[in-house]
């Protein structure tokens, strides 16, 4: 190998490493600072190797890729999700991907480069070894930076409700799918250390990934690993009797603590914790699950509408927004708004069509020729039989979720390492010529692709991220940052739109917290029009319109600006919106606060006869009575609203005073008691919370329960000790009574 080879060899190599360790990057002064800056460095790193292998294949054919069956089907795969951009509704948007998922087909082509220069430039057995230990010690690295984050080990005083973005990937349930799909490398691994001491630490690495993947709360990346310990042990049972009973005993421990679980998961002890309480609570009603299926039917309505390219990548929104499903879970009033189908096979059938579901097939029909492939040779069985069983993992992710960065990721690293073993087990022709003009081509053309979508971006980014450090005080510098992002996107990436509503977001709530602050009022003044501008040059959906119409109205609440023009721009937006009940609610309260009391009724009713199958109007429609003195008539509202199964399971502190106006009513009180029990569950210090639901148990004769938490609230708060003593006696001559 002469020196120019060997540079660019090793060049390649180390930005191969590079890529694979993006998820240990994160940078707080960009906007989503957990996730771009990852995808940012994949990016980048995958392209520099390209080019490094591109020159490299100048100088040497015989770098050149060899071609077979898995890197067809991954070529072809490819060519049709870019193909699928022809029968896109926003073309650009589909090349580009959104502002924070940035998973359109210009990710996917970085992704396949990726695969491919990682194919070329690793031929060796031991290489295998080499990328799968580093990328174990990336993840190791990656839960230690979580773990840090979420214990606060170095006092940055982290807001816990933030969690779910801290996190690699900036989302738990994409750390929790990349931590399980790596698990059958760690058992490979283990499975190929000879010495002590690295079986030591990859077993510890199986230990602490479990125990991350149980605090993510993230059950698809559970059962991947539980299903994948027991593909991996299941050989060694079939041959050893004490690892079968082991295994056995195990399983049946597992089964036991789970079914405790859910038997308990209506006590304290499971409520006040989220992650056992979410775990105990896995039904097909619960919110996760039943916003899934009511997902699922959206995904398919979009389907039939455009069967053979779909709607294109990052599009479905537009979809949600045409099929809109009325029986969408929501949260109280909030906005109702989804961008991915929650299984990937019917996500990819909503965005490409059929036919980019047919290319997904056959590459997923490749991998596994692949590992068959290799399965027939006894030397690389073991390998073969984890591919398998990473296959299967990777499965279970994706029909409960969609593809991200967390699985892209590891999956075409997966397909990588897979295709070195493969490629040894192939005929392969000798290439000789020399590809100068098409890899100068190639090089050419990703130099100039990455510098409008990768390197902009990146830089616009930075200033919409480094801007909102000013707020809520410095406005001019905060103008500067704006005006320098402006200058760094241009106006046809779609992503623009995306960025301005981040910060439209966020300096929205810098107003809140600054309770009129007169800069801030000043930016919203700036911002607003801005946005409508923004929104005008692109074919966006409409959550910027959205997010628009909730700061007006947030504005009037607050008194800064007039009432009536929010009303009209909302009556405006109605036929516009495919989600009336949103749209509705919101003129609801505002005419509620502003105007006539019995419009607002007027417009609940409206509700209640448009969708009458929904719950929230009823729930709103007390809320607008309540406070406005007519409580009776609240309250049946309000039971109306939670006999159709109104969701009180969600923390609201305006529903603690909503309990204690249904516990005025027999027919009330267990409703009383749910969100009372919720309370707890989301502030377990709260001494009146507990001294409330004691005296709620006492009035629904449940005594027991009521001691209990009387005891407790006692415990939180001593000084109403003598109140909560005298609440005990009476419960104590209740029970008296009893007997």
């Amino acid at each position: 190998m002469h020196r120019h080879e060997r540079i660019l060899f090793k060049l390649g190599r180390f930005f191969i490493y590079l890529a694979i360790a993006s998820p240990l990057v994160w940078y707080i002064k960009m906007l989503f600072p957990y996730q771009a800056p990852q995808i940012y460095l994949f990016q980048l790193a995958t392209i520099a190797a390209t080019i490094a292998y591109l020159f490299l294949n100048i100088l040497n054919p015989q770098y050149r890729p060899r071609w077979n069956l898995l890197i067809g089907a991954t070529t072809l795969y490819l060519v049709i999700q870019g193909l699928t951009l022809i029968g896109s509704i926003a073309p650009l948007n589909s090349f580009i991907g959104s502002a924070d998922r940035m998973l359109g087909v210009f990710n996917l082509l970085h992704y396949y480069l990726f695969f491919m220069t990682l194919v070329g430039l690793f031929r060796s057995k031991d290489d295998v070894k080499r990328i799968i230990g580093f990328t174990l010690i990336i993840a190791t690295l990656a839960s230690f930076r979580y773990l840090v984050t979420i214990f606060d080990l170095f006092n940055h005083n982290i807001d816990i409700r933030f969690e779910s973005v801290r996190v690699p990937f900036g989302n738990s349930s994409f750390f929790g799918n990349y931590l399980a799909v790596l698990m059958p490398l760690a058992f490979w691994l283990l499975l190929q250390s000879k010495k002590r001491t690295t079986r030591l630490w990859i077993i510890g690495y199986i230990l602490l990934q479990s125990i991350v993947v149980l605090r993510l709360g993230s059950r698809a990346a559970l059962l991947g690993i539980l299903v994948a310990s027991a593909l991996y042990i299941a050989p060694f049972a079939l041959k050893n009797r004490r690892v079968r009973l082991a295994s056995l005993g195990a399983a049946a421990l597992i089964g036991i603590l789970a079914a405790t679980l859910i038997i308990n998961r209506d006590t304290h002890f499971v409520e006040s914790r989220p992650i056992l309480y979410k775990f105990a609570n896995t039904t097909f009603n619960d919110d996760s699950n039943s916003t899934r299926i009511v997902l699922a039917r959206v995904g398919w309505n979009a389907f039939k509408e455009r069967p053979l390219f779909g709607w294109g990548h990052e599009n479905i929104g537009f979809a949600f927004e045409k099929h809109y499903d009325p029986q969408f879970p929501t949260e109280q009033n909030a906005e109702v708004w989804t961008d991915r189908i929650h299984n990937n096979f019917l996500h990819i059938l909503a965005v490409s069509g059929i036919v980019g579901l047919a290319g997904y097939l056959i590459l997923l029909a490749a991998f596994c020729y692949a590992v068959r492939k290799v399965w027939l040779h006894k030397e690389t069985r073991e390998f073969a039989f984890l591919m398998g069983i990473f296959f299967i993992v990777y499965l279970i992710q994706v029909f409960f979720s969609f593809d991200s960065s967390g699985t892209l990721l590891p999956f075409y690293m997966a397909l990588g390492l897979l295709g070195i073993y493969y490629a040894h087990l192939v005929p392969q022709s000798a290439k000789k010529t020399k590809p100068i003009f098409t890899n100068s081509l190639a090089i050419g053309t990703l130099a100039v692709t990455t510098f409008f979508f990768t390197i902009q971006p990146i830089k616009a980014s930075y200033h919409g991220g480094n801007s909102l450090f000013f707020l809520p005080y410095h406005y001019e510098p905060f103008i500067q940052e704006i005006e320098a992002l402006e200058a760094s996107i241009p106006d046809y990436l779609p992503i623009k739109a995306g960025f301005y509503s981040v910060i439209a977001a966020d300096a929205h709530a810098a107003a809140q917290i600054t309770r009129q602050h007169p800069r801030i009022v000043k930016f919203e003044n700036f911002l607003i029009p801005h946005m409508f501008d923004i929104s005008s040059k692109h074919q966006t959906d409409i959550r910027l319109q959205h997010r628009i119409g909730v700061i007006l109205k947030d504005r009037a609440f607050r008194n800064n600006i007039e009432a009536e023009p929010v009303i009209k721009y909302w009556e405006a937006f109605l036929p516009l919106s495919p989600n009336r009940q949103y749209v509705l609610i919101h003129l609801a309260e505002l005419n509620s606060k502003f105007g006539d009391v019995d419009l607002a009724l007027g417009i609940t009713d409206k509700l209640i006869a448009l969708q009458p199958e929904l719950s929230a109007p009823h729930w709103l429609k007390g809320q607008i009575l309540f406070n406005h003195g007519r409580t009776d008539e609240a309250r049946q509202s309000f039971l109306a609203a939670l006999k159709m199964g109104y969701n009180i399971e969600i923390f609201n502190r305006e529903n603690v005073i909503v309990a204690n106006l249904l516990s005025e009513v027999s027919e009330g009180l267990p409703y009383a008691i749910r969100i009372y029990q919720t309370a707890i569950g989301a502030e377990p210090e709260n001494a009146n919370y507990w001294a409330n639901l004691a005296f709620l148990y006492g009035k629904d004769g449940q005594l027991q329960l009521a001691r209990t938490h009387a005891l407790r609230a006692r415990e939180l708060d001593p000084e109403h000790a003598e109140d909560i003593d005298a609440f005990l006696q009476q419960l104590d001559s209740r029970k008296i009574d009893t007997k």
